[in-house]
């Protein structure tokens, strides 16, 4: 899966080609999901396999709400 957290702080995950913001599924008024959740932690990256091949894994896991993780083979954080 592919994601990104924009400039702003919003969660875009990849489908079909294109990314989509999401949206919180708690709330009534279609709130965008963002870093300034408090449910909404750091992303982290995780590395496995010899550093200098391009065999090694990388997966980033984003813990979210309702004790969640996504879990992206490509992400980008494009927050300052």
């Amino acid at each position: 899966m592919e994601g990104k957290i924009d400039k702003h702080g919003f969660l875009w995950i990849k489908r079909k080609g294109k990314f989509v913001i999401q949206v919180c599924p708690f709330t009534q008024d279609e709130t965008k999901c963002g870093h300034w959740c408090p449910h909404f932690e750091e992303p982290i990256l995780y590395e496995a396999g010899l550093e200098s091949t391009d065999d090694a894994v990388r997966e980033w896991f984003l813990k979210i709400c309702q004790g969640k993780t996504l879990v992206f083979n490509k992400f980008e954080d494009e927050r300052e």
